[in-house]
C-alpha cells in the first residue's frame, strides 16, 4: 500500500483516510468527546495545555498541575497560598507594615499600634505614682505592667527627761516593706483600689513607742505592710543597753517580696553622749539619720518613701521629755506598657 503526505499528516492512498481537520498554526490534533478526530485551536499567548483526565484544553496553569492559579500577581506583593486554589498575593507592604497571622487564617498587614498589640509590642512606656489613696484605671492599650508598693515607716519612739549621770535613747522606727510584681494586662482589673499607707506616728513625749506604719496595697494583688515603731526610752544610767528598734515592714503577693531594714537601736555610751536610733531603710533609700548628742536632739522625720523615722537622744541633766518623729508615708508605682 503506498502512502502519500498531506501536510504534516500521514494518510493511506486508499481506504479510510484521516482528513487533516486543523486550519490554522499552533492547531492541535485531539480526539473529542465524540471519540472523532478534531482540532484544538491553539490558546491564547500564556495558556497551557492541559488535562482534566479525561480532554484536554487550554487554560491558566492550576496550582495541582504545579502552577499557581493566576493570571497575574502584585508586584511587590507576598504570596500567601489557598491549598489548591489560586494563590493570592497581598497588596504592597506600606512603610513599617508587618505581616501578622493569628493561627488560622489568611495572615493580614498591619502597623503602628494596631501591629503592636497583635504582637504584644511595647509602643508607650508610661507611669502612674500614687503618694495617696485613690484608683488605678487601666488603660484600653495596656499589654502588662510592673506594680510596685511601700508600706509606711514606723514612728520613732520618745524620752523622758534625764538627772545626772542618765540619759534616755529611744530607737527607730523600722521601714516599710516592699513588694514588686509584673502583671498582664488580663490580670489586672479595669479599676483597682490603690491604699497608700501613712508613716506611722510619733511616739509622744515621754517613755512612748512610734507607731507602726500603715499597709500599702494595690486591690488585692500585692501589698506591703508599715514599719513597726521604736522603742520609747525611761531614764537610763550609761552605758546602757540599747533600746529595741522597730522591725521592718513586709512585702507580699509579689514577684519579690522584700523585708525592709528594721530601725537603729538607742545608745547611751556615757553621760555625755546619747545616741537616738535610726531609722530603718526600705529598697528606695535610707530612713532617718542616727542622732547623737551630748545634750538634746530631736527626732528626724522618716525620709519617703516609707523611711523609718530617727529617733532624738537625750544626755545627762536634760530637763525637759522628749518626742520622736513620724515615719515617711508609702507609695505605689505602676509602670505601663501600653502598644
Amino acid at each position: 500500500m503506498s502512502r502519500r503526505t498531506l501536510g504534516s499528516i500521514k494518510k493511506p492512498a486508499t481506504g479510510d483516510a484521516l482528513i487533516d481537520p486543523m486550519t490554522t498554526r499552533g492547531d492541535v490534533v485531539v480526539r473529542n468527546s465524540s471519540n472523532v478526530t478534531a482540532r484544538l485551536a491553539v490558546g491564547a499567548a500564556n495558556k497551557v495545555l492541559q488535562s482534566d483526565g479525561t480532554d484536554v484544553s487550554y487554560g491558566t496553569a492550576a496550582v495541582a498541575g504545579g502552577g499557581t492559579g493566576a493570571t497575574t500577581l502584585t508586584d511587590g506583593g507576598v504570596l500567601l497560598g489557598s491549598g489548591t486554589g489560586a494563590i493570592t498575593a497581598t497588596a504592597v507592604l506600606g512603610d513599617g507594615e508587618f505581616i501578622v497571622g493569628d493561627g488560622t487564617t489568611d495572615p493580614v498587614l498591619e502597623s503602628g499600634s494596631t501591629a503592636r498589640a497583635s504582637m504584644a509590642a511595647v509602643g508607650e512606656v508610661s507611669t502612674q505614682v500614687f503618694t495617696s489613696d485613690g484608683t488605678y484605671t487601666k488603660p484600653a492599650d495596656l499589654l502588662y505592667a510592673i506594680v510596685e508598693v511601700i508600706g509606711g515607716g514606723g514612728g520613732s519612739g520618745g524620752g523622758d527627761l534625764t538627772g545626772a549621770s542618765q540619759v534616755a535613747v529611744p530607737a527607730g522606727g523600722g521601714g516599710g516593706g516592699y513588694a514588686r510584681e509584673v502583671l498582664a494586662a488580663g490580670a489586672i482589673g479595669s479599676t483597682e483600689t490603690v491604699t497608700v499607707g501613712e508613716g506611722g506616728a510619733a511616739g509622744s513625749s515621754g517613755n512612748n513607742a512610734g507607731s507602726t506604719g500603715e499597709t500599702t496595697s494595690f486591690g488585692a494583688l500585692l501589698s506591703a505592710t508599715g514599719g513597726a515603731g521604736g522603742a520609747g526610752s525611761p531614764v537610763k544610767t550609761a552605758p546602757t543597753l540599747p533600746t529595741i528598734g522597730g522591725a521592718g515592714g513586709v512585702g507580699s503577693g509579689g514577684d519579690v517580696n522584700a523585708n525592709s531594714c528594721p530601725g537603729e537601736p538607742g545608745i547611751g555610751m556615757a553621760a555625755n553622749n546619747a545616741s537616738g536610733g535610726g531609722g530603718g531603710c526600705t529598697p528606695f533609700g535610707a530612713g532617718g539619720a542616727r542622732t547623737n548628742t551630748g545634750s538634746t536632739t530631736a527626732a528626724v522625720v522618716g525620709k519617703v518613701y516609707g523611711g523609718g523615722a530617727a529617733a532624738g537622744a537625750q544626755a545627762e541633766n536634760q530637763g525637759t521629755a522628749i518626742a520622736g518623729a513620724a515615719g515617711g508615708d508609702g507609695i505605689v508605682i505602676v509602670t505601663e506598657f501600653k502598644t
